[in-house]
């Protein structure tokens, strides 16, 4: 399955280059936006799905993380790059990059999926299974719950998807303001130049805090305070644009 939404995102990829050349309507840039959105979840779900089912519990625990600091370390290479890169082949050329990139992935992909082809054969048979016991189920009159259902079922979880869905809002209000503030100082290939480089430093300041102080300051303070850290953090800085304006835009 991944395989092949890396290999639709793949053909997608270049007939947006397609449409740049060919067509001149300003809608192909929100669309290509969006499209890209689309992929960086989609592609994301599926990844974490799929390293879940090719490690058990013990390896997750012990590779996980350090699986985390390599999606921040590409964040720094490719946020350096891409900002370089916008400078010498233009902003459009970088969809090639983006293709290329996604047929590394999925060598990848088939790689570790041939090296670990039983174990998700089995997995394959063990859901269809599951949907056929709950087709069965059904037709008997039997009721039981999805995985959906027995989520929403959980308080705990049902706290969790909340905390993410405001999180996920707040971030797509603060990522819009930030990106039309940018727009209005930088155009062309120095806007793309100038998020990159600005990929590369969050990354890089991610890197140095994922690494040497995020365990310091979950065992010092607990997880709690912890996760509460950023949304005082985002409150302050917002509270304080709303007191004094003329910082946002000096």
């Amino acid at each position: 399955m991944l395989i092949f939404t890396f290999s639709l995102f793949g053909i997608c990829i270049l007939l947006s280059r397609a449409g740049l050349y060919y067509s001149h309507n300003p809608l192909v840039y929100p669309i290509l936006y969006a499209f890209f959105e689309v992929v960086g979840t989609t592609t994301t779900i599926q990844f974490w799905t799929f390293a879940n089912d090719v490690f058990d519990s013990r390896q997750a625990k012990r590779l996980f993380g350090f699986i985390g600091i390599g999606g921040v370390l590409a964040a720094i290479i490719f946020g350096f790059g891409g900002g370089y890169l916008a400078k010498v082949l233009g902003v459009e050329n970088l969809l090639f990059v983006c293709f290329i990139i996604t047929l590394v992935c999925i060598f990848s992909i088939y790689i570790i999926g041939k090296q670990n082809r039983a174990q998700l054969q089995q997995i394959l048979f063990n859901s269809k299974k599951k949907r056929k016991d709950t087709i069965t189920d059904k037709k008997r009159g039997v009721k039981s719950l999805s995985d959906t259902g027995r989520i929403f079922q959980s308080k705990h979880l049902r706290i969790i998807a909340t905390i993410v869905c405001i999180m996920f809002i707040a971030t797509q209000f603060i990522d819009y303001q930030f990106q039309m503030y940018v727009k209005s100082k930088y155009q062309g290939d120095e806007l793309s130049a100038f998020f990159g480089y600005f990929i590369g430093f969050s990354g890089l300041i991610s890197f140095v805090i994922q690494t040497f102080f995020t365990t310091k300051v979950i065992e010092l303070f607990g997880v709690v305070i912890s996760l509460s850290l950023i949304p005082i953090f985002l409150l302050g800085i917002t509270g304080i644009f709303l007191i004094i304006p003329k910082l946002l835009w000096s």
